[in-house]
């Protein structure tokens, strides 16, 4: 095991963000906050240094606000669930399952005032 120490100087070895975008970085997840961090440290064109990130910089700021922001956009549109009614029925049923079969079975309800026979000739002819 790891004596308190040497704990405390691995903690100490890793980079942070400056303290005033810690409502920024609460709001990330943590893998998200280390991402952008080596991110900034790898860019292609103008790398950011180690001190220039624990630093207040508009530029960092900038970006971290516009990973938060692509972060909830993405959040967001996870949300949604798109199903496809395929007029199937299972016994093995999933909760998507379900959610098509009700989905099926509001259509059906709507379609049993209709002659079928009348609309297969209208077909026909």
């Amino acid at each position: 095991m790891a004596d308190i120490e040497e704990v405390i100087d691995l903690y100490a070895q890793i980079p942070t963000f400056h303290p005033d975008y810690k409502p920024i970085i609460n709001q990330m997840p943590p893998s998200l906050v280390k991402r952008a961090f080596d991110q900034l440290l790898n860019m292609r064109r103008n790398p950011i240094s180690l001190e220039e990130i624990t630093e207040k910089s508009d530029r960092i700021e900038q970006y971290l606000y516009n990973r938060l922001i692509v972060y909830n956009n993405a959040k967001s549109q996870k949300a949604f669930l798109y199903s496809m009614d395929t007029g199937m029925q299972t016994e093995n049923s999933t909760f998507s399952d379900k959610a098509i079969q009700t989905d099926s079975l509001d259509k059906a309800t709507q379609t049993e005032d209709i002659d079928l026979s009348t609309k297969l000739e209208q077909i026909k002819k």
